[in-house]
């Protein structure tokens, strides 16, 4: 029986094997994100696979000293070879993964003609999907796309070439009530503009194109690839750049003079893992933490929502000392969390509500709105809302929809609520999810 040949491919992200057997057939292929551990998901994805017997190993990317292989090749020449091999005809490969994107050209002959990547900058890549997509309390970049494959409207303009831009135009897309589809859409849609821009330069990119990389399988970027390209793109699933190692491996005539490994352990060595920390633990020494031992915590979940997105819930003091329970409510609905707060008409705060604002600041509001009501129900007696105010980046929707008596900017509140807490205060330090804010007074102003 022939020995069967991996190739493995360590990116910034995500791990990827692919399996060859005689005549360089592809038999197997898999990737999985690695979140910093990329050996312990290799072990797991070779144990998956049940490879065993004879194999020959090829390694690309950056992968680690604990991984053992018979040959070690450089990304960018195992990316062409493996087009090459399985898309011979091809002019141009364009590969986006979780922290670069490139695109390589060749001439009517095949030949190596051109390669322009991007900055050190990660912005328009797979890990910058992902990072957005946890900001809206998705899974990851793969339920941001499908979700982007449902829009039905305009998608919102959403600047990709920096994160912060992005979080900027993703509060302001909430505050103007597009929807998360849309929202979505908006953000797969700037990833391709920011791609072409960088890479095209406005000359025209010679077909057939095979995109490769994480991104490839985002089927919202491709659309809106092949829109700007005109071209439609040959989507490669498989991991080309690790199928492209295991050539390079097989191409060299001297590979099979060196023993195979015979197992999973044999190609993925423990290793010893010691901590090294270089500074002490940090210490509060020079003022005091709030005391929060006369409180109440406790958790809401809104029915039906599977325990998606759940309510913190604070109770204070000054909750059993209303009778009746008449309360104004403040709403802060911000770009990344949405909180709530019920204070009683002297002033006290009586409780408090948090939630994740996940691109959908009504349903987040729904969500605290829900929550105060179960508290009511919870410990007796009508509680009653005589006044409403809404500040934070979604205020404008929100005060719409809750009908505020109230709609006031962040700096304000927050100069408001610190007077009334310490009136001496000169400065306020705020550090919130979208931007940092430094705020100083003088005599309450």
């Amino acid at each position: 029986m022939h020995p069967l040949t991996l190739g493995i491919d360590v990116g910034s992200v995500a791990v990827s094997v692919a399996v060859l057997g005689p005549g360089k057939r592809r038999l197997d292929g898999t990737h999985a994100i690695h979140n910093g551990d990329a050996v312990g998901v290799l072990r797991g994805i070779l144990t998956g696979l049940k490879v065993r017997g004879d194999v020959w190993v090829a390694v690309t990317g950056s992968a680690p000293d604990a991984v053992r292989a018979h040959g070690r090749y450089d990304s960018l020449v195992s990316l062409i070879t493996g087009c090459r091999a399985y898309h011979p005809g091809a002019r141009s490969i364009l590969h986006v993964g979780g922290e670069r994107f490139g695109l390589v050209q060749f001439d009517e002959h095949g030949s190596y003609t051109s390669y322009r990547t991007n900055t050190t900058c990660a912005a328009g890549t797979g890990g910058f999907l992902d990072q957005q997509a946890e900001r809206l309390n998705l899974s990851g970049a793969g339920e941001l796309g499908e979700i982007a494959l449902r829009s039905t409207g305009p998608p919102p303009p959403i600047a990709t070439r920096c994160a912060v831009f992005a979080k900027t135009d993703l509060a302001h897309a909430q505050q103007e009530g597009f929807s998360l589809p849309q929202i979505c859409d908006g953000l797969c849609r700037g990833v391709a503009r920011h791609i072409v821009e960088a890479l095209v330069h406005g000359k025209p990119v010679q077909p057939p194109v095979v995109f490769s990389g994480g991104v490839s399988r985002n089927g919202a970027v491709v659309a809106h690839l092949n829109r700007m390209l005109g071209i439609d793109l040959i989507c490669e699933a498989g991991p080309l750049g690790a199928a492209g190692a295991a050539l390079c491996l097989l191409e060299e005539p001297g590979h099979r003079l060196s023993a195979p490994f015979q197992c999973p352990g044999d190609i993925v060595r423990p290793v010893a893992r010691r901590r090294v920390y270089a500074f002490a633990p940090l210490e509060l020494k020079q003022s005091k933490a709030p005391d929060v031992s006369g409180m109440h915590l406790a958790r809401f979940t809104l029915p039906g929502s599977k325990g998606e997105n759940p309510v913190d819930v604070e109770i204070h003091a000054a909750w059993e000392a209303m009778r009746p329970l008449d309360f104004i409510l403040g709403i802060d609905v911000g770009s990344t969390s949405t909180k709530a707060a019920l204070v009683t008409p002297t002033g006290a705060v009586a409780a408090g509500v948090y939630t994740r604002t996940a691109g959908q600041p009504i349903a987040a509001v729904q969500s605290l709105l829900a929550a105060i009501a179960d508290i009511g129900n919870r410990r007796a007696g009508l509680l009653r809302i005589i006044g409403a105010a809404v500040t934070g980046a979604g205020r404008k929707l929100a005060g719409a929809v809750v009908g505020a008596d109230l709609v006031l900017d962040e700096i304000t509140a927050h100069a408001r609520a610190a007077c009334a807490l310490t009136p001496d205060v000169d400065t306020i330090i705020e550090i919130g999810g979208q931007d940092s804010k430094f705020t100083t007074l003088k005599d309450g102003r």
